[in-house]
């Protein structure tokens, strides 16, 4: 079906065209806008997207008066190039808040205040970083694409460029910088225009409630194919979801099931959708491809990962993929170490090549990694899609991008290239294609100044309508606030919510607002905007019905290989080292590893070191939380937590802490003290959130009985509080709350502390780490107190007791399968067999191999 037209062809619109350049806030904006001219057969004006609009008038500023103007790419080496060095700091990671905080200071008329960006390290950061490339900026003449409004505007006040007559469409907020442009071009005796298009009056309005996410989206989908399949002329069909970018492959993945359940695979050329976002290039399978070849070119890489290469469709290697894992090579290898002894191949060619590379420009690099691919026939073409050609173009173009970056980066080596190519490939979108549909998938600004026949919004809950605030962490709260920047405090995102609601209200005659009951494991309500607003009551909706045969809906388990396991024999209870939880996380994970482990002691190799790793640095902290609650006593309580007992506490257990690190240097040993001490001071501040309460015991051994097996269990900490007795433990690395639940629990700790405690009647995983020190877990009686979050268990219709029986049958099973001798390779999921180090000694990938063949 024809796309219809997405806007609103009113007296503005065909008044101004004949004599204004049309101006819109995003690109899908502007396509719309010329297909209506197209639709209306009326001559098409001058209409951009606003930051095209700018760079076609900084073209014509006068050379002499204008600055280099930096690809986003060429903006990212330059400031990467210009960061300062400071410790435990990577640049990289930082470098998208940069960006987003310089964009903001041009935007809303803050560079002149950046002398103020002292409330704290970050401000601090900024401020010296921002200052380092405004002084390499200056003086190699570089500009970014957010100063040239500025120049733009100037060089219209100052009459060295002309101004046109403007007409601005699907604006939500004009920002300071682009107020100026407009002012500029008014006293040029040109009209401005903001175009405000005519609401419509909904004639149906819906308020449904799912179960999930997941069911939300396929009965948006199912409504939409409905709305379409009744064959009305000029059907137009919205669905708004609110993480396009994040969920694009589940989405394409479930629209395509729905829309086409008789296909098993939907050439996006063939769709009836068309969807925003995209996936990283790096991921799209041709790309992939290439990018791992790159990477093992200069880096080890599991055998796994190398099999999977060889059998790729995209080379020509003339090489055997059983090579990958021949039994002379380690789990992990290098291409070099691939390729010793070898035969000669285009493969071997492509290594021996790589290893008489040196130092290289950018630009050279890039040509030479093009000859490197083209060697073994990346990509070979008479195998790709259509689809297939267009990501090997868009790759193409962006190897384009980073020759012509070599100005703003060192020469390196080639695996600081091939780094440099990976990074950017992982950062940039693709999404191939699609041609014109009746039904759109798209965020939430993407609407303003669309208009639909049937209009879906989607994720309208509690917590995320209005979204909580996103204030950019590189310029001081303050300054946002007062500058009034756009969604940065929580009146901000309430305006912004209300403004946008009132808007789809007026986007189409039939519109449905939705929410889903669950999300991330949490109960979520409906959006207080919403139900302010829309005078019709939400209704709990029942499950849409989903294709069920296609591919993608289908979730069968599939026994990889049939096979007698070995039988190693019950478990000879004198043999263990130690009687642990650890031994049921492992049974979890996977039956092997907990034999392993266990039985063969098979340890993981720790590699020896001077100054203390992670493992160390745990310990640490535990040490220093044993200290500070035995100066601070076992009742906790305001006189406690006064600043001048707590002072003092901290300074007891910051030195009980760092007793053992005299022979390393001073100012090591200096720096190690101020993170503990200012890591205890951010956990004290979870303990006021919770005070008063009684710490019952510390670091308490005790045993816990399961059938005939009695574990030995060292609990970190439990609390009585206000007559709840929750068992606490301490975690300085990533905490998933819901890794207590499932048949196969993946942290079985928590749970078996709590079964061994008398009268426990909440777990709680206190995650103790610099910047994100909170307490979460599962309790009979729920707590919210800032950082403080205990829920009621989700398995067992919030009754306690009912979790505990559950959580001891479940401990009951894995620890009968470990007495019993249960050791076969069955990892619980893909994450705990990507975790686990024992590749080498169980062969699942080998296992796997067989399977497919």
């Amino acid at each position: 079906m024809q796309a219809t037209p997405l806007v609103q062809f009113d007296a503005t619109l065909i008044q101004r065209s004949t004599d204004a350049t049309i101006i819109t806030a995003n690109e899908r904006l502007r396509r719309a806008l010329i297909d209506v001219f197209a639709d209306y057969a009326r001559p098409t004006p001058r209409i951009y997207q606003l930051d095209e609009y700018l760079r076609v008038r900084f073209d014509a500023v006068p050379r002499a008066d204008r600055s280099v103007l930096l690809s986003p790419l060429a903006q990212r080496l330059a400031w990467l190039q210009s960061a300062p060095i400071v410790d435990d700091i990577d640049p990289e990671q930082l470098y998208a808040d940069v960006a987003a905080a310089w964009k903001l200071l041009h935007d809303w008329d803050l560079v002149r205040q950046l002398g103020q960006f002292d409330d704290n390290e970050n401000h601090r950061l900024f401020g010296d970083w921002a200052q380092r490339y405004a002084s390499a900026a200056e003086s190699r003449g570089w500009v970014t694409a957010c100063e040239i409004t500025a120049i733009v505007a100037n060089a219209i006040r100052q009459r060295t460029i002309d101004a046109e007559p403007l007409l601005l469409v699907g604006f939500d907020v004009v920002w300071p910088s682009l107020r100026h442009l407009l002012d500029a071009v008014q006293s040029a005796s040109q009209t401005v225009e903001l175009h405000r298009p005519d609401g419509r009056t909904p004639e149906r309005i819906d308020l449904w409630s799912f179960a999930d996410s997941a069911e939300e989206l396929s009965a948006a989908i199912h409504w939409a194919a409905a709305a379409i399949g009744q064959g009305h002329p000029n059907t137009a069909v919205g669905i708004v979801v609110p993480d396009a970018n994040v969920d694009h492959e589940a989405i394409v993945g479930r629209l395509d099931a729905l829309l086409r359940p008789d296909t098993a695979y939907t050439a996006p050329g063939d769709g009836n959708f068309n969807i925003s976002g995209g996936v990283t290039l790096a991921d799209y399978p041709v790309i992939a491809d290439a990018l791992l070849l790159l990477d093992w070119l200069g880096a080890a890489r599991p055998y796994q990962d190398i099999e999977r290469l060889l059998r790729s469709a995209f080379f020509a290697f003339g090489v055997d993929p059983a090579t990958a894992s021949a039994p002379t090579l380690p789990d992990a290898y290098s291409a070099a170490r691939w390729s010793r002894g070898r035969p000669p191949s285009p493969l071997g060619n492509i290594v021996s090549e790589a290893r008489r590379i040196g130092l290289l420009r950018l630009d050279v690099a890039v040509a030479r990694i093009r000859e490197l691919l083209h060697v073994v026939s990346w990509p070979n073409r008479s195998r790709l899609t259509a689809e297939d050609h267009e990501a090997v173009a868009a790759f193409d173009a962006m190897l384009d991008e980073l020759a012509m970056c070599a100005p703003f980066t060192e020469p390196g080596d080639l695996a600081s290239m091939i780094g440099l190519i990976l990074r950017t490939a992982r950062r940039q979108l693709f999404a191939p294609s699609r041609p014109d549909a009746s039904l759109h998938v798209l965020g939430a600004l993407e609407t303003i100044g669309l208009h639909f026949t049937h209009l879906w919004v989607t994720g309208l809950d509690d917590g995320r309508w209005p979204a909580p605030p996103r204030p950019n962490p590189f310029i001081p709260l303050r300054l946002q606030r007062a500058a009034r920047i756009a969604r940065s405090d929580f009146d901000g995102e309430a305006e912004f919510a209300r403004r946008m609601t009132e808007r789809w209200l007026g986007a189409a005659p039939t519109i449905v607002f939705s929410h889903a009951r669950t999300r991330d494991d949490e109960a979520r309500g409906p959006s207080p905007t919403i139900s302010a607003i829309a005078a019709t009551k939400w209704r709990p909706a029942t499950g849409a019905a989903n294709s069920a045969g296609h591919p993608f809906l289908q979730r069968a388990t599939i026994d990889l290989v049939r096979r007698d396991e070995p039988d190693v024999g019950p478990v000879r209870r004198d043999r263990l080292r130690h009687r642990g939880s650890i031994i049921l996380r492992d049974q979890s994970a996977c039956p092997f590893r907990a034999f392993a482990r266990n039985r063969l002691y098979v340890e993981p190799r720790r590699i020896p070191h001077r100054y203390p790793d992670s493992a160390d640095r745990g310990t640490a902290i535990h040490a220093a939380l044993r200290a500070l609650f035995q100066h601070l006593g076992t009742e906790i309580n305001e006189a406690v937590l006064d600043e001048a007992v707590v002072n003092g506490a901290l300074t007891g257990a910051v030195d009980a802490a760092t007793a053992g690190l005299g022979s390393l240097p001073p100012p090591f040993v200096e720096s190690e003290r101020a993170r503990l001490h200012r890591l205890l001071g951010d956990w004290l501040e979870v303990e006021r959130a919770r005070a008063p309460l009684r710490i019952v015991a510390i670091e308490r051994a005790t045993t816990l009985s399961l059938g005939d097996f009695e574990f030995d269990l060292r609990v970190d900490r439990v609390d009585d509080a206000s007559n709840e007795i929750v068992v606490v433990d301490y975690k300085t690395g990533e905490v998933v709350a819901n890794a207590v639940f499932g048949e196969r629990l993946e942290e079985p700790q928590l749970p078996m502390y709590a079964l061994a405690t008398p009268n426990a009647t909440g777990i709680a995983v206190a995650a103790v780490r610099i910047g994100d020190c909170r307490l979460s877990g599962w309790s009979r009686t729920p707590l919210s107190s800032g950082p403080v979050r205990l829920r009621r268990p989700i398995e067992s219709d919030d009754d306690w007791g009912a979790m505990m029986d559950l959580w001891r049958r479940r401990l009951l099973d894995l620890t009968d399968e470990f007495v019993a001798g249960v050791a076969d390779v069955r990892p619980r999921d893909a994450k705990a067999c990507r975790e686990c180090d024992l590749h080498a000694l169980c062969r699942i990938g080998e296992i796997e191999r067989i399977a497919g063949d």
